[in-house]
């Protein structure tokens, strides 16, 4: 909900199945918001949940589509973190 950099450097560096699983899934969440041209109508000085509503247009989709694009990143981040971090720990062990 704020600045990235603690996440990146304290949480996904030690464990390089998540940060290549949380690469994977923005460039994912990525390529939905290229696909349905989502459009971000202020500009802010960092991103995060809290500018969810400078999506918001009248008559438009943009919003949903945000949010689906949010859900699928977190979502796909999460289960490949969940899939590559169990092969990772099974493969230590055998």
């Amino acid at each position: 909900m704020g600045v990235p950099e603690p996440a990146i450097y304290a949480v996904n560096m030690r464990r390089m199945a998540s940060f290549g699983a949380t690469l994977i899934g923005g460039a994912i969440g990525g390529l939905y918001f290229g696909i349905v041209s989502v459009k971000s109508f202020a500009l802010s000085e960092s991103a995060s949940l809290l500018e969810i509503p400078s999506f918001m247009e009248d008559g438009t989709l943009n919003l949903l589509h945000t949010c689906i694009g949010l859900l699928l990143a977190f979502a796909l981040s999460g289960a490949l973190t969940y899939w590559l971090a169990g092969t990772a720990s099974y493969t230590k062990h055998v």
